[in-house]
């Protein structure tokens, strides 16, 4: 199965991800590293909670994106679970991406700053 363009988009993702960090260490300590991860994971979560439409200050929002979703035919609807399906592996990945520098940042914190 050849590998999608949104895989190397990731990876890249991941890279930048990794050398904001490092440059957020050498500028803050493991501190910068355990916000950054925060961050990221405020960020996938409320793009998650969305379903990618926008923010959530309307109070109609989920009302009219139930209305859309029952409008669709049949191989639209497929078409949208299988985009969403690949959207949610991104959110996915950036909630890995995020939990990890979390974890790294607060346990480097709290091991060699306490």
């Amino acid at each position: 199965m050849p590998r999608d363009d949104t895989e190397l988009l990731h990876i890249a993702a991941g890279i930048a991800a990794c050398i904001i960090a490092a440059a957020l260490f050498r500028w803050i300590g493991f501190l910068g590293v355990g916000l950054l991860g925060l961050l990221i994971i405020f960020l996938a979560t409320s793009v998650d909670l969305n379903d990618w439409r926008g923010s959530g200050m309307n109070a109609n929002l989920y009302q009219s994106g139930i209305v859309n979703d029952e409008r669709f035919t049949r191989n639209e609807r497929a078409e949208w679970k299988a985009e969403r399906g690949r959207r949610w592996r991104a959110s996915d990945y950036a909630l890995m991406v995020g939990l990890a520098f979390l974890a790294v940042g607060g346990a480097g914190f709290l091991l060699l700053q306490l």
